[in-house]
């Protein structure tokens, strides 16, 4: 039994979360490969996926691994798998 109509929503890997106690945020990864973090709102969770509002934008690659230790505007690396 349907309890809610479906919509589209951002989401992110709930990994992706940093909570910290100035709020919630993630960290996006700009295309110099450096870390920006953005405040996020955390909605509805499903899965292992967590809806976020705020300035994330579909294809945005965010930080799972590591982001507790992230500082803005620290260079990382990507590693595939």
């Amino acid at each position: 039994i349907p309890v809610a109509e479906s919509r589209e929503v951002m989401t992110v890997p709930r990994d992706a979360l940093v909570l910290r106690p100035e709020g919630v945020s993630v960290f996006v990864i700009e295309s110099d490969n450096t870390a920006r973090q953005v405040q996020v709102k955390p909605g509805v969770g499903q899965g292992d996926d967590i809806e976020v509002s705020g300035e994330v934008s579909s294809g945005d690659r965010v930080v799972v691994r590591g982001n507790e230790r992230l500082q803005p505007g620290q260079e990382v690396s990507i590693m595939d798998g």
